[in-house]
């Protein structure tokens, strides 16, 4: 009861900050996929309970820039409204991306409504018949609209009685690739942060790879040196990270090869040796021409901080990295902890 009351009181305070204006955007790297996954992870139990189908159409993974949170709570109170309205059949988010414009829509086989009920369904607090025996407040539509409107986009619905409900949002959102943002007085292009990581573990691989993506950097993972050259020779990445200790090549072999090879920028990209044990000495990597050590308990800030300082001390690099994605304090011992997750969700 008290979870439940914590709950309603939040979803009106949430309101009341929206309508009077004091919420702002919140820009950030995201890759769209993460959407999806997190709104799978929500609500394929629910769907489960009631029987029903919950389908996920997604666009081509891409990293985008607008306020993922709030993309999130819209696809959250939308398909929290189609399922507990919707008895049999099915609930359907699809998102697209094309041309600057990121398009979310919720379909359901429910009720439905008629025209003078669709009049109504963003109203705050209205209660519409078929909801009467639900609980909430009537806020979840409206807290959509509110939402939709400070995203700059717009919403639509289209509704028959007994033939289910589709609720559309479009909303304007722009590749990491086109977002041109000022700092200092200056222009400059902020592109999607690249990263690509060697380990012989692909469980790990994996978990990094999740990690990376969740705040908006696309990693590339490679099992093999082989791979890695290979990824290198096709696109110049931002950073690398290559474990110390692997069956075939260390990570100082593998950083000679990197140097003495003419792939792609093997020769400057910035190189992070990661060790789960920690007991390398930080001196000889720097030494060796490691830009950073990532160990067991670094934190990842100082990290990050490291990899900055390497650049800068080349000179060459005249684009603005975007770094916001990595400013939790995360490092090793999270990815080790990561890659024993397991995956509950399966894709439709």
């Amino acid at each position: 009861m008290a979870g439940h009351m914590e709950a309603m009181l939040n979803t009106l305070l949430g309101f009341f900050r929206l309508e009077s204006g004091k919420e702002e955007v919140n820009p950030v790297p995201f890759r769209l996929h993460t959407v999806i996954e997190t709104l799978e992870a929500d609500f394929m139990p629910l769907a489960a309970d009631k029987n029903l189908f919950l389908n996920m159409e997604s666009p081509r993974d891409r990293v985008v820039i607008g306020d993922k949170k709030r993309i999130v709570q819209i696809g959250h109170n939308l398909l929290s409204n189609a399922i507990k309205f919707t008895e049999r059949g099915a609930v359907t988010l699809r998102m697209r991306f094309d041309n600057g414009t990121l398009q979310l829509s919720v379909e359901d086989t429910g009720t439905g409504m008629s025209a003078e009920e669709q009049a109504r369904v963003f109203t705050a607090f209205e209660r519409l018949p078929n909801a009467m025996a639900e609980e909430g407040v009537g806020l979840g539509l409206s807290i959509v609209k509110e939402l939709v409107g400070l995203l700059g986009g717009t919403i639509e619905l289209t509704s028959r009685k007994g033939s289910g409900s589709c609720f559309t949002v479009l909303l304007p959102l722009s590749t990491a690739e086109e977002t041109v943002k000022k700092e200092n007085g200056t222009r400059s292009l902020v592109q999607p942060f690249t990263v690509v990581a060697l380990d012989n573990d692909t469980v790990l691989l994996a978990a990094v790879k999740e990690m990376f993506a969740h705040h908006g950097v696309m990693c590339t993972t490679c099992g093999c040196v082989r791979d890695l050259m290979e990824c290198i020779r096709r696109q110049n990445y931002d950073l690398m990270i290559t474990d110390l200790k692997m069956p075939q090549m260390n990570g100082f072999d593998v950083l000679k090869l990197l140097r003495t090879a003419n792939v792609g920028n093997s020769r400057t990209i910035p190189v992070i040796a990661a060790t789960a044990s920690g007991g390398c000495n930080t001196a000889d990597l720097h030494e060796a021409g490691f830009s950073a050590c990532l160990k067991n308990r670094s934190p990842w800030k100082s990290c990050c901080k490291s990899v900055r300082d390497a650049w800068a001390t080349k000179g060459s690099r005249s684009r603005s990295i975007s770094m916001r994605c990595w400013s939790m304090a995360t490092g090793w011992k999270c990815w080790r902890r990561l890659s024993g997750r397991q995956r509950t969700i399966s894709r439709r």
